[in-house]
């Protein structure tokens, strides 16, 4: 292929650049140096102008100035060289790509995500949204009683029928002024379902870095509201023997720290043989939504050494069953079927997989199951990100 994969950094192919970080410079100069709304209007101006043009573009002295509130040349150069090059950087004639050949500016990769973020709101905004009722029915109480409310850009999605919270998430004020009250718990659907398997796949979607992937157990007490409705909630009180026994994935950034705590089902909703399974059966998994994927969904602990969690989804007249280990890793997973006696039997399609990670043997798990009475469904942890919203 010719074309180069790229972003619109406009830096050309992967790989193209050392690996090799650089130090560049302290945080506090970095904030300092964009004090200022004549500093923040450059930067602004540069990315209105990329966003125009569908690229990298280079903008000269002159368009910045006139851009500007500033009277005279002179103040407007004081506060452009005052812009480090984490920001900005200063194209020659001889590799400009302007029309003009003239010399100009260009955002960096870095100035690019501070215009990003102030043009998302994420830095500056606030957002509300009265509620919104769902059409999906509570996983707790299958009470068609879902509603969804923003407050101070946290998306809660909460049943009045059980006062059950079953989802709360941030979402960029941008995504609340794009988004009406029909479209917009779809949107947060989406872009959570995306982080979800970005994070179980080992990259941080805040920051590119490494996520640590774990399934935590805790007793899960039906008298109250279960791990992680009262905060973040991940010590293990697997000695604790007031509660069912029940795990929850937390996914976190070793760089940044982003954290997002979940169901283990929703860790295995993109799976090659459950998406094949339900596509087989005529359903698309995507058009459900985190909030309730369906009441065909079980899922238990079955064994603590090592941990493994069984994931069962009725499928048809069959059911599909993941084995997902101590790093959420998929380790096994099997179709049953029943036969002509009404009996379950595995199908010709079943899959073994030896996965990735410590927890690849499932074969002690038997000697921990309990009965299929057992599998919770309704009771899992609810979705959340434990930095900023209750799990």
């Amino acid at each position: 292929m010719s074309d180069a994969v790229s972003d619109d950094a406009g830096t050309g192919a992967v790989g193209e650049r050392s690996a090799a970080a650089d130090p560049g410079v302290a945080p506090s100069d970095a904030f300092a140096a964009l004090g200022g709304e004549t500093r923040m209007g450059i930067v602004r101006t540069l990315f209105e102008a990329e966003r125009d043009a569908g690229r990298p573009v280079t903008c000269s002295f002159s368009t910045l100035f006139e851009a500007s509130d500033e009277e005279t040349t002179a103040g407007f150069a004081y506060h452009l060289r005052e812009l480090p090059e984490t920001y900005l950087r200063k194209i020659e004639p001889t590799e400009a790509d302007t029309a003009d050949d003239e010399a100009g500016y260009r955002l960096t990769a870095a100035g690019r995500r501070v215009a990003r973020a102030i043009a998302a709101g994420t830095l500056t905004e606030s957002a509300d949204r009265d509620p919104v009722d769902l059409e999906a029915p509570c996983p707790f109480c299958a009470e068609a009683d879902l509603v969804a409310a923003g407050d101070d850009t946290v998306l809660t999605v909460a049943c009045g029928a059980c006062e059950r919270e079953v989802l709360a998430l941030p979402f960029p004020p941008a995504g609340y002024r794009a988004h009406d009250d029909g479209s917009l718990p779809a949107a947060v659907d989406s872009y959570y379902r995306g982080r979800i398997g970005t994070m179980r796949d080992g990259t941080c979607p805040e920051c590119g870095g490494v996520v640590e992937t774990a399934a935590e157990l805790a007793r899960h007490d039906h008298r109250g509201d279960g791990p992680g409705a009262d905060g973040d909630d991940t010590h293990d009180r697997s000695d604790d023997h007031d509660g069912e026994l029940v795990a929850h994935a937390r996914m976190t950034c070793t760089a940044c720290g982003y954290r997002l705590r979940c169901p283990v089902t929703l860790t295995v909703l993109d799976e090659p043989a459950v998406v094949a399974a339900f596509h087989a059966a005529g359903i698309d998994l995507s058009e459900r939504p985190l909030w309730n994927v369906g009441p065909e969904w079980r899922e238990r602990v079955v064994s603590t050494d090592p941990l493994a969690v069984r994931v069962t989804a009725q499928v048809g007249d069959g059911e599909l069953a993941c084995f997902v280990g101590r790093d959420l890793s998929v380790v096994y997973t099997d179709r049953v079927t029943p036969d002509d006696d009404g009996d379950g039997r595995r199908s010709g399609a079943d899959v073994t997989g030896a996965g990735a990670g410590t927890d690849q043997s499932v074969e002690s798990a038997g000697s921990e199951t309990e009965d299929a009475d057992a599998d919770t469904g309704a009771d899992q942890p609810a979705v959340g990100e434990p930095d900023s919203a209750p799990a």
